[in-house]
């Protein structure tokens, strides 16, 4: 022990497996606490290891100096209570996952939910209320269900010959076997303008009548990273137009004016959301229908539209990460925002889906593993993180934005696509928080999107306010 307190810098022991070599390091423990000195026990496998050595050299009666010392001893008491408890909490984990395991795939379906989710399950599944008992009967009925019957294709199968009205994905309808020969008498193709022709081509050509819903104002459906080369489109004789073209849009442009139709009368969004929308993307077009709005909300925020721009703050540059970008300073924004949010939720006894939406992968990580550690102290508040790209056709009570995008040039990147800025701008129905650089999107590369949105916002103080954060 006084070899190893009198090295400055490092010291290798070899030492013999079991109680001398746990004895030693709580010699140097207890040495390094006596001399007021700051002290770091680790090693490479779980603590509950050592304290099993220790206690087996103790239960097969090897001796023990009793000179120890209390600190000594209290150390070793409380690794005992700590080897303890993991054994505790181990023995009722295997028997929760038993348990569990009686439900078919529900063991599986919770191991994949957020920790906010599972903590509202076991509120309910744990306590001893008329709820819970129905709750728990009706988890074993569809246990039993699922045993006796199953929920294979067969299954699906059948039941989807004698349903009326079916809804699905594109692509799942043909997922199923012996569905070749199921007709359809309509078929309703919701955001169309997303769909490939043959995603869309699937559905559509099992049914008799069809009705496209889309806007080729919002974005439309993914391309391969190989389709924007120049080189390979011009040896497979491509022009961008084609890469562009659904469908939808091909429909859209050649059959008779008595089979289109359009919309143009938003319900989701409060009337400054929709005005925004409308002027920046539909000329003015877009009109609102009576949407309640929530008074008490927009005064909170200020307006129901706000913009809190970065411009001023030495630290809100982006950050690169691998093949996208990050930027810690709206991340930190975002989640003042949202502790502020759940406050004013608690005070009115209110709860608000919000959406926090980014252009950018690696951001959407970066606000991922900052808020998921408060997340669950945020009651009143349904989280969902998203890319504005992934969350097309969604909606919430409030959206906030984290346009990332800030630097010493002028690329937009693909943020200058009008399309990706109108479908981030329209996912909120009640209020709209946007975070970002004003001057540096305002001045970015042409074109640029974010010029009639920025002179909306600036320019209607009746309806949207815009704040410089210092």
């Amino acid at each position: 022990m006084q070899n190893g307190l009198s090295k400055r810098d490092v010291e290798v022991g070899l030492l013999v497996e079991g109680l001398l070599k746990f004895r030693l390091q709580l010699d140097w423990l207890t040495q390094q606490e006596k001399d007021h000195q700051a002290a770091l026990g680790t090693q490479s496998e779980n603590i509950a290891c050592s304290v099993a050595d220790e206690s087996n050299a103790v239960n097969s009666g090897d001796p023990i100096d009793s000179s120890n010392s209390s600190a000594e001893d209290g150390v070793r008491q409380s690794l005992v209570r700590l080897r303890d408890q993991i054994r505790q909490v181990s023995a009722e984990l295997h028997s929760w996952k038993d348990e569990l395991s009686r439900y078919g795939d529900l063991e599986k379906e919770l191991s994949e939910q957020d920790g906010k989710c599972l903590h509202e399950f076991l509120s309910v599944y744990l306590t001893e209320t008329p709820v819970s008992s129905v709750f728990r009967k009706m988890i074993e009925l569809a246990a039993d269900w699922r045993l006796r019957f199953g929920m294979g294709h067969e299954f699906q199968t059948a039941l989807l010959s004698q349903a009326n009205v079916v809804a699905s994905t594109c692509i799942a309808i043909a997922g199923y076997k012996n569905t070749s020969d199921v007709a359809f008498d309509l078929c309703i193709l919701d955001e169309a303008s997303k769909a490939t022709a043959t995603e869309a081509l699937v559905p559509l050509s099992r049914s008799k009548r069809w009705v496209l819903v889309g806007d080729l104002k919002q974005l439309p459906p993914f391309q391969d990273e190989a389709l924007r080369s120049s080189e390979i489109r011009e040896k497979f004789n491509i022009s961008p137009d084609d890469l562009g073209e659904t469908l939808f849009s091909h429909l859209l442009s050649s059959v008779s004016d008595g089979a289109k139709f359009p919309l143009r009368t938003q319900y989701r969004m409060v009337p400054e959301i929709g005005n925004l929308v409308s002027q920046c993307f539909y000329p003015g077009l877009l009109e609102t229908a009576t949407v309640d709005a929530d008074k008490a909300l927009a005064a909170f925020l200020g307006k129901p539209v706000v913009w809190r721009s970065t411009s001023r703050l030495a630290n809100r540059s982006q950050i690169p990460r691998g093949e996208s970008l990050t930027n810690p300073c709206e991340c930190d924004l975002v989640r003042q925002e949202l502790r502020s949010l759940n406050g004013f939720a608690e005070a009115h006894g209110q709860k608000y889906k919000v959406c926090i939406l980014t252009p950018y992968g690696g951001q959407l990580n970066a606000l991922r593993r900052m808020l998921e550690p408060e997340m669950h102290k945020w009651e009143e508040l349904d989280l969902d993180i998203n890319t504005v790209d992934a969350y097309q056709g969604r909606e919430a009570d409030i959206a906030i934005l984290s346009l990332v995008r800030s630097d010493r040039g002028k690329r937009l990147g693909f943020l200058k696509e009008p399309e990706r800025l109108n479908v981030a701008l329209s996912r909120g129905k009640f209020g709209l928080i946007i975070i970002g650089d004003g001057d540096y999107l305002r001045a970015g590369e042409a074109p640029n999107p974010f010029v009639p949105v920025i002179g909306h916002i600036r320019n209607t103080s009746a309806e949207c306010l815009w704040m410089e954060i210092n």
